[in-house]
């Protein structure tokens, strides 16, 4: 068992987590060519972490040959505007367990709800 420190992550969500002059751990969740992508911006004494991380609605997808054994983290919703990364991140010098927090209802990867598709 490792003694490196795990953490719980809330990041908040920012249209620009790039230049959002919050001093907090931001989010965003963005399409990109070949699926989604979760940006997380981690401020620390050191410097700003910014971290791009493949995810999916519903469960993720491993592969040990993949970047950190990952080809995309699961989401899931788990409330209006909180969804839950999974597994953990694990990047170097980073553990943590990750819920995005604030996120905009319906969600902006969502596709759009056409008039008449409920009908």
């Amino acid at each position: 068992m490792s003694d490196e420190p795990v953490y719980m992550l809330t990041p908040l969500w920012s249209e620009t987590p790039m230049v959002d002059p919050r001093n907090e751990v931001l989010c965003r969740v963005m399409a990109e060519p070949g699926g989604l992508v979760c940006l997380l911006r981690v401020p620390t004494k050191k410097q700003m972490m910014l971290l791009s991380i493949p995810v999916r609605e519903g469960g993720s997808i491993g592969d040990p040959t993949a970047t950190y054994g990952m080809i995309a983290w699961g989401m899931r919703r788990l409330g209006p505007g909180v969804w839950a990364l999974n597994p953990s991140i694990r990047q170097t010098g980073l553990h943590a367990f990750v819920i995005l927090c604030d996120v905009p209802e319906p969600p902006p990867w969502a596709p759009p709800i056409t008039k008449g598709a409920a009908e």
